[in-house]
């Protein structure tokens, strides 16, 4: 293992103890999947140190993960997950303030200030690409990395934050979690969304379309209620549906009790191996059924 890796503890408990799950030193880049034997949490570790990921973000990710830039379809399907953002959130029509978290190009920025026209969009995203297009949507870059001082001198500012499968790509997912309640306004909402690591897709195997490099942890319903329960908020409402866990969140106290996930998180990655086992099977059994 060379230089740009470091080991870290849980992000939810801060163990140490945990149990390598698989082990992709030969890929390339190479991955190391960890789960903790004290919360369950899984996560990337040893991963990639700060430096590393802020190369990557800012130069590498758009051509790995953001075709949509390049295709001309690309801007309907965002518009979509922007309705489904707002559906799902019940965003005020008195909302001003705006800001995502790993904007991108800003379209779901821009569905919100097309809807209100006195709206003041601001974003976080590391991408030197998106930069221009941020400029050019006269939507403000308050930072190009959120593990900055981003959030000083913007206290109680954004009435609505949206962080749609972003918190999963974090260094430091309580840290932001905090700096996240520090500008909320009083009476706003943040949309969170993440990948589900209790219902993982069952189209192919975890590691080769589930676990990447750019997705340093993987959260189950009880990992993010305990982040949200350490970081001053609540949730108004969260929801696992398919592979996805989402959720409304905003400023208050809420206790949740950490539990150990480990044995659940277990059961629940079985229980995704023999599902695929399943549909291959059956599907090498369907196609050797029309050769005959």
């Amino acid at each position: 293992m060379n230089n740009d890796f470091e080991e870290i503890k849980c992000a939810v408990c801060e163990s140490r103890d945990n149990k390598t799950l698989f082990n992709g030193k030969n890929l390339n880049p190479s991955i190391y999947v960890a789960i903790c034997k004290n919360c369950g949490l899984i996560y990337l570790n040893p991963r990639w140190k700060k430096e590393k990921y802020k190369h990557f973000y800012s130069n590498d990710y758009d051509n790995i993960h953001r075709d949509y830039l390049i295709k001309v379809d690309g801007k309907k399907s965002l518009q979509g997950r922007a309705v489904q953002i707002s559906n799902r959130a019940g965003v005020d029509s008195n909302f001003k303030n705006y800001l995502d978290i790993g904007a991108g190009e800003g379209s779901v920025l821009e569905f919100f200030g097309n809807k209100n026209s006195n709206a003041v969009l601001s974003a976080i995203e590391p991408s030197e690409a998106c930069h221009k297009i941020l400029k050019d949507k006269n939507i403000k870059l308050l930072s190009n990395d959120v593990d900055s001082d981003w959030h000083l001198g913007n206290e109680n500012k954004f009435d609505f934050i949206i962080l749609r499968h972003t918190l999963e790509h974090l260094l430091d997912p309580l840290s932001v979690l905090k700096k996240i309640k520090y500008v909320l306004s009083d009476n706003g909402l943040i949309y969170i969304s993440v990948p589900n690591m209790m219902m993982p897709r069952s189209d192919n195997l975890l590691k080769k379309s589930w676990f990447i490099v750019s997705h340093t942890y993987y959260f189950s319903k009880s990992a993010l209620l305990s982040l949200i329960s350490r970081s001053g908020l609540k949730p108004v409402k969260i929801i696992d549906v398919d592979c996805e866990l989402w959720g409304v969140f905003k400023k208050g106290e809420f206790e949740f009790r950490n539990i150990n996930n480990y044995w659940q998180q277990r059961l629940a990655l079985f229980k995704h191996h023999f599902k695929f086992v399943i549909k291959y099977v059956l599907k090498v059994f369907r196609l050797r059924s029309v050769k005959n």
